[in-house]
């Protein structure tokens, strides 16, 4: 038997129920605001499964490689080892705010210390994947197949926050195996700079000098120490994460977040899911599961809100026939424009917010392809996947972005132009030839919303590091729309459309 806590608070128990199901009761005392789940409220009868353990309780669960590891070393001992097992090995560490103890005792997270500094400074030797498993890996009650563990820095900036007797996880680190999926670290840590570049909540995240480690600061964690709820699409679908891959983004995803999440929230967050959507779309990321969307919560009964962007990584740079992980408008191949558009419009929104939110992606993975590029100088083991990365995404901004021919960079509404032109000829072609195609009236909307933001981040105390790429973007943005509006004095709601007047912007362009 496991007891299972809820923000360290008793919430119940956990058995096994005949000879493969489980069953959980809730304590008598319990709180509803105890409740392990928001698909599983506090009541006298008890929770069943015929088979395995019920979805919030197996959503942590490692997979693959990490598993493996864990079952080598306690199968032996016990006979067996199954997902209930596993359960009482890892669930003393979790993400979210669930814990499992022992019938007989407390939860005792007690994760050893590991300098964050040290893994990032870490040189590629070889060692750190062994030695970050072998320490850490009963402490990693984190999902997924590549490997990955919880670590705890409370010195460093993301848990000096905390109290020195503070014993929680503060870290995620994320690994690779060479001999599956090269520089995967790399690659996230890229796919994460565009989502950010996006607009979209991405949490903290560094790569190893390395480039054998890839270190996320813990989004479910408060300042005060105590954990924020997280249940993933897998839970809120009543599925087991065997069943990961079933359902539609339509159904099971946008349908789904916008049930839990309310008429008024959905308003609001509704567009950032379906631009995540978009994000994995384009960057061709096959692994876009259930598993990897999530909600968070403060009060199990109180409002619900998106966790941060997690887990993107461009597949088909290793996979180059891989598809979408689900199905959309009933087909798992790579969207077009149109398919992503039609998406948006299901889920709420006008064709051209839709629009609007594609070319904002597709424009933020534009810019991220010089960040790449760059990488290689700095990183020569990363030239070896770097190409096919590069070709997935410029697959994907064709495929998935196009527009009239082209892959279009600007707002379609008053949104501010940020643009990252400093290694990317192409891209400075493209932002000229849209701006120039562009009415006076249009063009002012968007300077006006361009210099907006750019006072705000100015504004900003102690901006972050993507703050400042965000306004170099914002300032180079309106270095574009100041070249064009003097190269030809227009009437209200006339482009430049001339050939004569497009070659002398991009003529005084080059004489800068």
């Amino acid at each position: 038997m496991i007891k299972v806590w809820s923000d360290l608070i008793l919430s119940g128990r956990l058995d096994r129920l005949n000879d493969r199901g489980t069953t959980f009761s809730y304590d008598p005392g319990a709180d509803p605001l105890q409740a392990v789940s928001v698909t599983m409220p506090v009541r006298l009868q008890s929770w069943d499964a015929r088979q395995g353990l019920l979805p919030i309780f197996e959503m942590n669960l490692p997979e693959g490689y990490l598993r493996d590891r864990i079952s080598r070393q306690f199968a032996k001992s016990l006979g067996k080892f199954d997902d209930f097992d596993l359960l009482s090995v890892i669930g003393r560490t979790q993400m979210g705010r669930l814990r499992y103890s022992g019938i007989h005792e407390k939860p005792d997270e007690d994760v050893p210390f590991q300098a964050i500094d040290d893994i990032l400074k870490s040189r590629r030797d070889g060692e750190l994947f062994d030695y970050l498993l072998e320490k850490f890996t009963s402490y990693s009650g984190i999902s997924g197949v590549q490997p990955k563990v919880l670590v705890r820095d409370n010195m460093s900036d993301a848990g000096a926050r905390m109290s020195p007797s503070f014993r929680g996880a503060t870290h995620i680190v994320k690994l690779w195996d060479p001999r599956e999926y090269p520089e995967l670290a790399a690659n996230e840590f890229f796919c994460l700079m565009a989502a950010a570049r996006a607009g979209l909540d991405v949490p903290r995240h560094r790569l190893s000098e390395g480039g054998e480690a890839l270190v996320i600061d813990r989004f479910d964690l408060k300042e005060d120490g105590h954990y924020i709820g997280m249940e993933d699409f897998c839970v809120l679908n009543g599925r087991n994460t065997n069943r990961k891959y079933d359902g539609s983004y339509e159904s099971a995803v946008m349908k789904r977040a916008a049930a839990f999440l309310g008429p008024e929230e959905w308003s609001r967050q509704g567009p950032d899911l379906y631009k995540l959507i978009v994000l994995n779309c384009i960057v061709r990321n096959g692994d876009a599961h259930l598993k990897n969307f999530a909600l968070l919560y403060d009060d199990v009964n109180g409002r619900l809100r998106l966790a941060p962007v997690y887990d993107v990584v461009t597949t088909t740079a290793y996979l180059p026939k891989d598809q979408m992980a689900l199905v959309m408008n009933g087909s798992s191949k790579w969207p077009d424009r149109q398919r992503l558009v039609d998406l948006g419009t299901r889920a709420g929104l006008s064709a051209q917010k839709a629009g609007d939110i594609i070319n904002q992606v597709a424009q933020a993975v534009a810019s991220t392809r010089a960040d790449l590029a760059e990488h290689v100088n700095q990183s020569p083991a990363f030239k070896d996947i770097a190409p096919q990365i590069t070709a997935a995404w410029e697959t994907g901004l064709k495929d998935s972005a196009l527009r009239d021919g082209r892959v279009h960079t600007m707002p379609e509404t008053a949104q501010p132009l940020s643009v990252d032109i400093t290694h990317d000829t192409a891209l400075k072609k493209r932002v000229l030839t849209e701006l120039t195609a562009l009415p006076s009236s249009r063009l002012a909307e968007i300077e006006k919303a361009t210099r907006g933001r750019l006072k705000a981040l100015e504004e900003m105390p102690k901006p972050s590091r993507l703050e400042l790429q965000e306004k170099r973007g914002l300032i180079a943005g309106l270095k574009l729309i100041d070249q064009v509006s003097q190269a030809s004095m227009r009437s209200p709601d006339k482009p430049v459309s001339t050939i004569k007047q497009i070659n002398a912007v991009k003529g005084g362009f080059r004489q800068r």
